[in-house]
């Protein structure tokens, strides 16, 4: 329910959930993006630990990158758009104003590609005034158009935490992504296999595919996939270890990582030493 400055109180609430209806319950792409919380880690795994020692399944799944995906409106949790102290507590704590990146504002496309730091010096109207005019803009495309007024990025993780949740035994490794926009993407399964494996040392090899893989098969219940052997679907991925990194920015969102070789879905070979086989098995 909440990702800032509630997460504690959103994840006690999962916690119970899970165990009044006796369900497993899971963590979608867990952070810490207040930065009030930035290296508290410690104090949210005792919490998911101490739930499963009392016999709540609590899994959670992460994605790596310190920035997330969505839209001004989620800055304003009652959505009042003059709301001052909100939009200084937003700087403050969520993401500074040269942290803010707009992917889309149909309302005035000029604005695309720009940070709100950009956008007040563009329009020389202070971070605060910016933030609370693109918001309220994109409320009123929204009401009138029906169509999603705004799409931003922002940084809002430590780097710190999101090695600390890759490394808890109960997380698996998700992309949260899409075609476009924030490079998660195209590029998370590269990354954290060049990035947090080979650079950082965060994971090993075998971990890292584990909660690819294994791991997320069986939180999602499914039983034929995410393992080789006989009798499962043949879902398999062939890369070079040495060689493979995501290469999906901000600016180029759609960037191919390199050093994957080979990928079979299903059986069949889709993707073939750089280029897809135009073979649709899935």
């Amino acid at each position: 329910r909440d990702e800032d400055d509630r997460t504690l109180d959103a994840l006690e609430e999962i916690i119970n959930i899970g165990k009044e209806a006796d369900v497993p319950v899971h963590v979608a792409h867990i952070k810490l993006a207040d930065r009030a919380m930035w290296g508290t880690t410690d104090v949210v795994l005792e919490m998911l630990d101490a739930a499963r020692d009392r016999g709540v399944t609590v899994t959670a799944d992460i994605y790596p990158y310190q920035r997330w995906a969505a839209n001004l409106a989620v800055l304003f949790p009652e959505r009042d758009y003059t709301d001052r102290e909100v939009a200084a507590y937003t700087f403050e704590h969520s993401a500074t104003p040269d942290d803010i990146l707009i992917l889309k504002f149909p309302a005035n496309p000029e604005f695309n590609g720009l940070t709100i730091a950009e956008i007040a010096k563009r329009t020389e109207r202070s971070a605060t005034d910016t933030l609370l005019a693109l918001s309220q803009t994109a409320d009123d495309y929204l009401r009138e158009t029906g169509i999603e007024g705004s799409s931003i990025i922002a940084k809002g993780m430590s780097e710190d935490d999101i090695a600390a949740f890759m490394r808890w035994p109960h997380s698996n490794i998700c992309s949260d992504g899409w075609h476009g926009g924030h490079p998660r993407g195209y590029g998370s399964f590269p990354r954290v296999l060049g990035h947090y494996v080979r650079e950082l040392g965060v994971l090993t090899l075998p971990e890292a595919i584990h909660k690819m893989t294994g791991m997320t098969a069986a939180t999602l219940g499914i039983n034929d996939r995410g393992q080789i052997k006989v009798g499962n679907y043949a879902d398999i991925v062939v890369f070079d270890p040495d060689t493979i990194i995501d290469h999906a920015t901000m600016a180029n969102p759609t960037a191919v990582s390199t050093g994957i070789k080979r990928v079979w879905v299903n059986g069949a070979l889709v993707f073939d030493e750089g280029e897809p086989t135009r073979v649709y098995a899935g």
